[in-house]
């Protein structure tokens, strides 16, 4: 195990030095935090192609054949009656008077982060389309950085809130008020 203690590039002209050395400057270099990841580099290397071939490739193939909207008729379909998918008593009550080919969840590229939940998501014109309320992996490092290729956020479909509003909860006040109809 390689001590880093004794490294000396917490002193900013070190680094400076290595930065105007280049790539000769850091692989002469004896520091031991650089010894450190000159001896670990190799096999991260390796990991990552292998990371790559065997994970990466496999989620691109398959997003391919990912859908990025479900509806309602999914949700029925899916319905077993028991746990994770049991229907809430309200919406077998409900059924069938939503409509099945209501869109339901849509995934995006939102730019998003943990803790966005509820909040809306507006379409190019800036129209609400839904609310946020899941995302992947990726999202949870939004405060320091996006990339739209990996980043996904997932939102209930804004029809899909008028749906449920209508005919599974009785919520025709709020429909009103959100709609701004009478």
């Amino acid at each position: 195990m390689t001590d880093v203690s004794a490294s000396h590039l917490a002193d900013p002209a070190e680094r400076m030095k290595l930065w105007n050395g280049g790539a000769d400057a850091i692989a002469q270099s004896d520091d031991p935090f650089i010894v450190l990841a000159r001896s670990l580099d190799e096999g991260a290397r390796n990991l990552r192609q292998r990371f790559d071939a065997g994970v990466r490739a496999v989620e691109r193939e398959a997003a391919k054949r990912i859908a990025p909207f479900t509806d309602i008729q999914g949700l029925s379909d899916r319905a077993t009656g028991s746990a994770p998918f049991a229907l809430a008593p309200s919406w077998l009550a409900a059924q069938p008077r939503p409509s099945l080919a209501q869109r339901l969840n849509f995934v995006t590229t939102n730019d998003s982060i943990g803790g966005s939940s509820g909040r809306p998501m507006l379409n190019r014109q800036g129209e609400p389309v839904g609310l946020l309320f899941d995302g992947n992996l990726a999202l949870l490092g939004g405060a320091f950085s996006y990339d739209e290729r990996v980043n996904r956020s997932v939102g209930v479909h804004a029809g899909a809130i008028v749906e449920a509003l209508r005919n599974v909860y009785a919520g025709q006040a709020l429909l009103s008020e959100l709609l701004g109809a009478p």
